[in-house]
């Protein structure tokens, strides 16, 4: 990722994470088992993901310290996008930044009670207007 791309992604890491700064009833913090490979499902921008997915491969997560994560998403056995996590606990999500051709992206992932499955949300620079949706399951 370049410079700007880090900067954009690093902004909107900030902004979920002072969402429940300011918060007046932050939730119970939770641990969640995050690092790991998780099966991926995945809806392009402006797609129903209660409709078939647009592709399938897998998300490999690697902690890299307190809640920060190393992120890369693999389709058809190649490495399709690298990106950098965060888990805040006091709100229970996950959120990451990318890059997808130099364009900067973010997206935020809710857990399923069981922490089994996480559903995201996410847009990018050159899309902006228009959301992606993820599914990722153990």
């Amino acid at each position: 990722m370049n410079r700007r791309t880090l900067v954009v992604a690093f902004a909107a890491l900030l902004a979920f994470a002072g969402a429940s700064f300011f918060s007046a009833e932050a939730a119970p913090k939770k641990k969640r088992k995050i690092a790991g490979t998780w099966k991926l499902r995945g809806w392009n921008m402006g797609k129903d993901p209660k409709q078939k997915e647009d592709y399938t491969g897998e998300v490999k997560v690697s902690a890299k310290g307190k809640n920060t994560f190393a992120v890369s998403w693999v389709i058809g056995g190649k490495t399709v996008n690298k990106g950098v996590g965060i888990y805040h606990p006091d709100v229970d999500a996950f959120a990451a930044g990318y890059s997808i051709g130099g364009s900067a992206g973010c997206a935020i992932w809710t857990f399923s009670e069981d922490g089994k499955t996480m559903t995201c949300t996410g847009t990018f620079e050159k899309k902006l207007g228009n959301v992606a949706h993820e599914e990722w399951s153990k």
